[in-house]
């Protein structure tokens, strides 16, 4: 159960931190990773989509730390997400030049997906 509490509680508290930095901030964000907003609808996409959306999974994992049932849907939910991401950015990588930045953030997708299967796996044989 450590293992899954830390995986949901770290990666919901980044979800959300950088959800609510979007929120706040959209320009801050768009900066980081090259985006320009252009007009009213970039930075209201970016505020609802990079904002809004990771903020409540932010909160969702956090949530799901609780105990080992909520955790096991966290985790899945960790699992979907973050190799979805991953494998999209993989394919990224490969139609465009590969950059620091998604090399790190796509391993690290990468490596999150499997952490939360395999601490998944963990909490259903302890069942």
């Amino acid at each position: 159960m450590k293992l899954a509490r830390a995986l949901l509680l770290f990666n919901g508290l980044f979800f959300a931190f950088y959800g609510a930095m979007c929120l706040i901030d959209p320009n801050t964000a768009a900066n980081m990773v090259g985006l320009s907003l252009g007009y009213t609808s970039g930075p209201v996409e970016v505020m609802a989509m990079y904002g809004g959306l990771q903020l409540a999974v932010g909160l969702y994992l956090t949530l799901k730390a609780k105990n080992a049932t909520s955790a096991l849907q966290g985790l899945e939910v960790l699992a979907v997400l973050m190799g979805g991401l991953g494998i999209a950015r993989l394919i990224g990588l490969t139609m465009y030049s590969p950059d620091s930045y998604n090399l790190t953030v796509g391993g690290y997708e990468i490596c999150a997906c499997l952490l939360a299967i395999y601490a998944r796996k963990i909490l259903l044989n302890k069942q």
